[in-house]
């Protein structure tokens, strides 16, 4: 009969120096290291699964923040809904390495020969520790990139909740941990964990994960498209890193089906200028520009970014755009913070190769510069 025996990792019997570093690390979340495998080839699959799903984790969601806000929003859902696939990956693995150790715990405890040490509670709680530490730091290194832009508070907002929860989960972990002292030679740190409550703690430990991770992508999905109302949800992987759920793909979940004509079908979706083109009116040639459009409770919404020369300097500007379809000429209304404006720009088209994009002054004193650009579909 095969044995749960602990590893060295396993059995986390260090000097007491050394042990207090190792909470240390933990508690600050530093870079996820292999799980324990307990010396059990299932679990030891298992953990470089789980390891695994964490590297391709960092890989999917290298640079993220410093792209997304540049991308198309298509695009960018794109970009966060693969990466968001494979943070669903990595749970699914943390959950399939969590029973591949309950089911050796649960063997070892119908072993009536029982010889070897069985999985102890800190071994259990040091190694959940790690995995809450590195998830908690991963999130906290991200808010760190965003802290220079406008949407860092939205999306900060949208994650509090969940990362005071894994904090306190985490907490509660490290108190329930006994630390060996140099005269404390009775072997304290072997208490026996049972399958049940393995399972339990480590279900805790993957739904504040789950809850963590959705709630910090959702957000920042939500501030790349500045919606009126709540962003479409991601959706869950189907067929792991990288999927998404059968039938659904994310430009349709960004751009809702267009209702209302034609007229709707013609202009909804992404349009962009080419520059170097030279088809524009202004002081000078547009830079950067992106127009995107798609119906929303019957209304036709948008938004238009660009870098636009005036006359004293080159403003970059991303306006919220919203109005009612008409056939042939579509007049627009404009919001933008910052700058800080408002007024309205004129849809004309599309023609054979795109459309005309007017951008108006509605008074004196707009400071969104005026002048035109003929658009093609992305």
């Amino acid at each position: 009969m095969s044995r749960c025996r602990s590893s060295r990792r396993g059995r986390l019997r260090f000097a007491p120096v050394l042990w207090l570093l190792a909470l240390a690390g933990a508690a600050l979340g530093q870079q996820m290291e292999r799980p324990p495998d307990y010396s059990q080839p299932a679990v030891a699959v298992a953990s470089n699964d789980l390891y695994s799903a964490w590297k391709a984790l960092q890989a999917s969601d290298q640079d993220l923040e410093q792209q997304v806000f540049a991308l198309p929003m298509v695009d960018a859902r794109q970009r966060i809904q693969t990466t968001f696939s494979s943070v669903l990956a990595y749970i699914d693995k943390r959950r399939a390495y969590g029973e591949a150790v309950a089911a050796c715990i649960a063997t070892m405890a119908a072993d009536s020969a029982g010889a070897g040490t069985l999985v102890s509670v800190d071994a259990m709680n040091a190694d959940e520790m790690q995995q809450l530490g590195s998830s908690i730091s991963a999130v906290q290194r991200k808010l760190d990139i965003l802290r220079s832009m406008p949407e860092w508070l939205q999306i900060r907002r949208g994650v509090q909740k969940d990362r005071s929860e894994v904090l306190e989960l985490q907490r509660k972990r490290r108190e329930d941990i006994q630390i060996e002292r140099p005269m404390d030679r009775s072997n304290s740190s072997a208490r026996p964990v049972s399958a049940t409550v393995y399972r339990d703690s480590e279900r805790q430990v993957q739904e504040a994960l789950t809850r963590l991770w959705t709630h910090y992508y959702q957000a920042l999905v939500g501030a790349v498209e500045q919606r009126q109302g709540q962003s479409t949800p991601l959706v869950a992987s189907a067929g792991g890193a990288g999927s998404i759920a059968a039938g659904t793909s994310a430009g349709a979940a960004a751009q809702p089906a267009p209702a209302g004509g034609a007229t709707n079908s013609a202009v909804v979706g992404t349009w962009t200028y080419v520059e170097g083109a030279e088809q524009f009116n202004g002081v000078a040639e547009p830079k950067r520009v992106i127009l995107e459009l798609w119906m929303e409770k019957g209304f036709l919404v948008g938004r238009y970014r660009a870098e636009l020369p005036d006359f004293d300097q080159t403003k970059a500007v991303d306006l919220k755009l919203r109005g009612k379809p008409e056939v042939g000429r579509i007049v627009l209304d404009f919001q933008s913070t910052s700058p800080e404006a408002a007024g309205k720009i004129i849809l004309e088209g599309p023609g054979s190769s795109g459309m005309d994009l007017m951008l108006v002054r509605s008074a004196e004193g707009t400071p969104i510069p005026r002048g035109r650009e003929l658009l093609t579909r992305r």
